[in-house]
This record gives C-alpha cells, structure tokens and sequence, in this order.
C-alpha cells in the first residue's frame, strides 16, 4: 500500500514521518525527492507537461517503487502530493491511500510568515493555473493565495 499526505505546507507532515517510522514497518519519507515543485507543479496544472517535467514524475514514480518495502509498503508526507503527483501516482499504483492533514489557515500563513518564507510561490497550488477548479478574478499575491488555497 502506498500512503500519502492531503495538506498544506506546516501542518505536521515531518511529525507524522516520525509516527509512522516509530510505530511502522514502512518505509515512511518526509518530502521526499523529487519535490515536485515550482515549474514542475505549474506545467502540471496547467496541463502542459514539458519532457523535463515527465521525467520528473516518472523519477518520482521510480523512486517510490526503489523505496518501498518488499510487500510494496510506503509513506510519503509531501504537501505537493495532492498538487503535483497525486495523478501520476494514481496512474502508477493501485493500492494508493490518503490521509486528510487540517491545520488551521491561520496558523498556517503566521508559521510560514514567521519564517519570511521567500520561496513560497513553488509550494503554493496557484488561483490562475488552468487544472485549478477554484479560480479567484484577478491575479493574488502570494499571502493572499495562501489563505485561498489554504492547502
């Protein structure tokens, strides 16, 4: 069973690696690489997915077949699995489960805030982008996309 994370950045998802390493027999990773951020999550969610872009998938697809258990078990607590890979991933496997992770969006924005986070933009699933089905009217800033794209 392959097992991933539906969540924002700073929500937990290093704490949960840990859970899971100490409770589990899972391969469990936080963040794994590839990341599949910046360009590689805007090509995909804009459904026009370069040859650099595919190989980073098909990367990401590899190296999760490499990493997991003999059984076939593995982790992943990535906030871009649900903005970049959840599509690949569900193309490649069939036993693919997800775990919700809520975390306030307050408390999201003031964590990634209080770390004056200055590459945000390459985490964050974009209003404008094409594939997103929640669309806002004009162009956001990037504290703004955080509290509207809350994960």
């Amino acid at each position: 069973m392959k097992i991933f994370i539906a969540t924002t950045p700073r929500s937990g998802t290093l704490f949960l690696t840990e859970i899971f390493k100490l409770l589990t027999d899972i391969p469990s990773y936080h963040e794994s690489i590839p990341y599949c951020i910046g360009q590689t999550s805007y090509e995909v969610n804009n459904d026009c997915v370069s040859r650099d872009t595919q190989y980073i998938l098909d990367e990401k697809v590899r190296r999760i077949k490499r990493d997991s258990s003999p059984p076939g078990d593995y982790f992943e607590a990535n906030n871009m699995f649900i903005k970049s890979m959840v599509w690949t991933v569900l193309d490649n496997f069939d036993d693919v489960h997800c775990i919700y992770l809520h975390r306030n969006p307050m408390d999201v924005f003031f964590s990634l805030a209080a770390r004056n986070w200055k590459r945000g933009w390459d985490w964050v699933l974009q209003p404008g982008w094409k594939l997103n089905r929640l669309k806002t009217v004009k162009p956001t800033t990037y504290h703004e996309a955080v509290m509207f794209m809350w994960y």
